[in-house]
């Protein structure tokens, strides 16, 4: 049986190491965690698309005018990833706490690329369709893609620049680590407030289509529901962690072949990942 204390070790470092992981798209993970014990499939995302506030008009002293609607998104929990590891009972006498402590690390890891690469699988031509042509070189360079949000309706304070690797190396030959976001910030591959940007961020994996893409935080929906096991009695123990950043829960199965001497520590996740807002996205390309 899994103790309290290496159930809280495994899903604290595996928590710390998803949110590693998700940096580059932590913002749009939006915490819906007092959804998470309900039942269905899906999650319905609200999406608020209002035009700036106009004076009242005390005339007519209406406050029903202009009033913008609320539409919904809903965003199917379809996507269901687990990665698992296998140990004896000697390898957890062999190295006690520090066991708990890699393992969730590795489990947290593997579980947040497979999240990862579902979320950037869907920055694709297809989604993307508003485009801009750009060089991208110089600081002059990467402060103007701020003309090109505005020009598309993007609030820069909610837009995250996503650059690719290659990209974002060169915004890195412009900076100095002491006056943009500091060292740790840039080793991190996430600056935030940036050029006015929530956040500019190396984004792997990027479409190879794009140099970058500008994403409003708002127009891509990330949600995750807690897996329970129904078979929980023949478990050694169940549980789960959720980070409270992103509202993001990992669960975790552990569980025994006591024939073979074996012990499997399962994490996983249902999630789901939508495009909301398609006009909320531009892609780069260099010229």
């Amino acid at each position: 049986m899994f103790s309290d204390l290496q159930m809280k070790t495994t899903s604290q470092f595996a928590l710390q190491a998803l949110y590693a992981k998700l940096a580059p798209i932590k913002d749009f993970a939006h915490n819906f965690r007092d959804l998470e014990d309900r039942k269905g499939a899906s999650i319905v995302v609200p999406v608020f698309d209002l035009s700036a506030a106009t004076e009242f008009d005390e005339s007519t002293n209406d406050y029903c005018a202009n009033a913008g609607g609320v539409d919904a998104a809903t965003v199917n929990l379809n996507t269901h990833l687990k990665q698992g590891i296998t140990y004896t009972d000697r390898d957890v006498v062999e190295t006690e706490v520090q066991w708990f402590r890699d393992g969730g690390i590795a489990v947290g890891s593997a579980v947040a690329r497979g999240i990862y690469k579902t979320v950037m699988d869907l920055l694709n031509t297809t989604n993307i369709t508003l485009t801009a042509t750009a060089s991208l070189s110089s600081k002059a360079d990467f402060a103007a893609l701020g003309s090109i949000a505005d020009a598309n309706n993007l609030d820069i304070s909610q837009t995250v620049l996503m650059l690719s690797p290659t990209t974002y190396d060169t915004l890195l030959g412009t900076l100095d680590a002491y006056v943009y976001g500091g060292p740790e910030a840039i080793r991190s591959g996430y600056i935030p407030q940036l050029y006015g940007f929530k956040a500019v961020v190396r984004a792997v994996g990027l479409n190879s289509a794009f140099k970058a893409v500008l994403a409003d935080v708002n127009s891509l929906g990330i949600a995750s529901r807690y897996l329970a096991p129904e078979g929980v009695n023949v478990l050694n123990a169940a549980w789960k962690g959720t980070d409270e950043n992103s509202g993001l829960t990992i669960g975790f199965r552990a569980f025994s072949v006591p024939c073979k001497g074996r012990n499997y520590l399962v994490g996983e996740v249902l999630m789901g990942a939508k495009i909301i807002r398609p006009t909320g996205f531009v892609g780069i390309n260099a010229d």
